[in-house]
């Protein structure tokens, strides 16, 4: 392991090398990892559809898979036009992120811009996708703190992503929309210290999320409150 700065270059050799082989240079990218490891506060942004199993149940295996193709395509567009990074897709789920540096509440609510262009962009491929009958909505958590940012992976196969326990925790809050009417998006604690005026169209809410000790605080609120929040400050940022 090499440290530069805040950076860390990672070489993870293959244990299945016994002690003083020789491989070639093909056999070694193979076996061999780089690793660049970077902790930075981040933002992350977690986004499913919501009712998804009743929408692949009624346009089949298929149609599912090219609704999700061209969402997944869309997603991406949104995600990169508010200044964000895709970390991954994971079935009707997307999680992206954004470095804020020292601007964490630009970072913050050009990730909440990023959401409700998402929500837009879900419900207008809901109304145009034939044979569907269903309302296309999404659940959304946003969550701010500090993380392992990376190169990650081994085998020839690297991914850039961000692990951490607030990665978790907005998995974890992502989860809690589906069980609320009328909540869209929840926010952790952490991000909205660094908003203004969160109480002004945000409600605070107690969870205790699987795996944590002590409950969390978060605050939660709906397309139509997170709009008129938008409306409010995003000029400002």
């Amino acid at each position: 392991m090499i440290g530069i700065g805040k950076t860390q270059l990672v070489f993870l050799h293959d244990a299945s090398v016994a002690s003083g082989q020789t491989i070639d240079e093909a056999e070694f990218a193979d076996n061999q990892t780089v690793a660049f490891v970077e902790k930075e506060v981040v933002t992350v942004l977690l986004c499913d559809i919501h009712g998804f199993t009743r929408l692949a149940e009624q346009l089949g295996d298929q149609q599912i898979s090219k609704l999700l193709q061209i969402w997944s395509e869309e997603v991406t567009k949104l995600v990169r036009k508010y200044g964000g990074i895709v970390d991954k897709f994971i079935g009707d789920a997307v999680m992206a992120m954004w470095i804020g540096g020292k601007d964490q509440r630009s970072a913050i609510l050009s990730a909440m811009q990023a959401a409700m262009a998402i929500k837009d962009a879900t419900r207008v491929l809901g109304l145009n996708w034939p044979g569907n009958a269903l309302t296309l909505e999404i659940g959304s958590a946003l969550n701010t703190g500090e993380a392992v940012l990376g190169n990650m992976g081994g085998r020839g196969h690297r991914d850039y992503t961000v692990v951490g326990d607030m990665v978790n925790v907005a998995f974890r809050l992502e989860g809690m929309t589906s069980h609320e009417n009328g909540i869209d998006l929840i926010v952790g604690h952490d991000t909205a210290a660094y908003l203004d005026d969160i109480d002004a169209c945000f409600t605070s809410r107690t969870y205790t999320l699987k795996g944590k000790e002590t409950p969390i605080e978060a605050f939660v609120c709906s397309f139509t409150q997170l709009g008129r929040y938008l409306e409010r400050y995003v000029g400002a940022a």
